[in-house]
């Protein structure tokens, strides 16, 4: 079963949807007495009151109040969320994943062109340490490999079902991490608008398992499923393209290498096409708890 939602999540779920309530809750209203009116209003401004108090906490646990951002520096000039412009946006590949996930095994492989060396691999590696602390001792080891291979859209040949039919599950990002002791087979299901379908998971086990048994001992599997609202399922630790764009955005210096402008506009693409958030100054309620996540994880990373 999924994860449940975290604080932030369910909070921005909820922005989104109170307009959609109170109009439905307007009309109900419209079909009944003045006086009855008059009380479901009051309850809706109750309702309003209690919301706002709800924000509040949340907001409070973080120590981040959003109004303060721009006072405390936020956004920087080079922060993506203030990019014009992205990498996907202008090919219409922001919601495609397969693009995602070529993007992504780019710039996690440290053999690349991009000349990041493993910037972004300890991000994401970072990131996962954050939200998943249980996993602390898989990914610090990762960190310490001195071979690392990146595959995209691995194909692995299953035996053939009792049908008859023929199983090739696709994994979307497979990263074998090897070091003088540790040995990390991470891998990453990628979706964005896509869900998990029944088996899919089950048929990445057995994927695992066959290549574990076929690089011999001393190997550790590590799952992480990133989507954009970052639930988890059973054995596959859970990631959001937010937390994502805020730990890479954490590693950004303004160098002006094409490596560096590559992610930045890779970034934008995060938050521009699969959240739809960009800078403004009056953001919305919705969007304030959005930046709060992304601020949050550019902290947390950048410590």
């Amino acid at each position: 079963m999924p994860n449940s939602l975290s604080d932030l999540e369910l909070t921005a779920t909820v922005e989104r949807l109170f307009p959609d309530l109170e109009r439905v809750w307007a009309a109900e209203v419209g079909m009944q007495a003045k006086a009855e009116e008059d009380a479901d209003h009051l309850a809706v401004e109750t309702l309003r009151t209690v919301w706002n108090e709800v924000i509040q906490e949340v907001f409070g646990k973080l120590d981040m109040n959003p109004a303060s951002l721009k006072a405390a520096g936020f956004p920087k000039a080079t922060d993506p969320i203030q990019s014009p412009i992205s990498l996907l946006e202008p090919l219409h590949l922001e919601r495609h994943e397969p693009t995602h996930t070529q993007a992504l095994r780019f710039l996690l492989d440290p053999s690349e062109s991009h000349g990041l060396a493993q910037t972004a691999l300890y991000a994401l590696l970072n990131t996962i340490t954050w939200r998943h602390p249980e996993n602390k001792q898989l990914t610090t080891a990762a960190k310490h490999a001195t071979v690392v291979e990146v595959q995209a859209e691995r194909v692995t040949w299953l035996p053939v079902s009792s049908e008859g039919k023929a199983r090739r599950p696709e994994t979307d990002l497979w990263l074998e991490m090897s070091g003088e002791s540790d040995k990390i087979l991470l891998v990453i299901e990628n979706k964005v608008d896509d869900v998990v379908r029944e088996g899919q998971l089950e048929a990445y086990e057995e994927a695992i398992a066959l290549r574990l048994k076929r690089l011999g001992a001393g190997w550790t599997a590590l799952r992480v499923l990133l989507s954009p609202d970052g639930l988890g399922d059973g054995a596959w630790r859970g990631l959001s393209f937010l937390d994502l764009a805020g730990a890479f955005s954490a590693t950004l210096h303004g160098t002006g290498t094409e490596g560096e402008a590559f992610l930045r506009l890779y970034i934008a693409s995060i938050l521009r096409g699969i959240y739809g958030l960009e800078w403004r100054e009056a953001p919305n309620r919705a969007e304030q708890v959005q930046l709060v996540q992304y601020l949050e994880a550019q902290r947390e990373v950048a410590r």
